[in-house]
């Protein structure tokens, strides 16, 4: 159940660079892509929203991993915080945003 959480969550964290990254090469008319790209910026904001409903230590974690790219020991070098308490915080963001998605 913890990895397809962690995995929902990754394809969540994933989605709104995805989506703005092709849509250009997949959609042909304007109209459409100016369409998809209110859907992704709407995605975006909803994803802001469940990620502001976290602890900070855990949304910190999650941002610092899935949307800078960061390893889990850069982000306990960065934040001074043992690799372990990382891990934790980052499993437990992401149940916690499954969860939320859930709901």
């Amino acid at each position: 159940m913890t990895t397809i959480a962690r995995h929902c969550a990754i394809a969540w964290l994933r989605q709104p660079g995805n989506a703005t990254r092709h849509i250009y090469a997949v959609i042909e008319s304007q109209d459409e892509a100016e369409a998809v790209a209110a859907d992704a910026t709407e995605q975006s904001v909803l994803f802001k929203q469940l990620l502001d409903k976290l602890p900070h230590e855990q949304r910190e974690s999650l941002r610092l991993v899935y949307l800078y790219g960061l390893t889990q020991e850069e982000v306990g070098i960065a934040l001074d915080v043992p690799l372990g308490t990382i891990k934790s915080r980052i499993r437990r963001g992401l149940i916690a945003l499954k969860v939320l998605l859930d709901t």
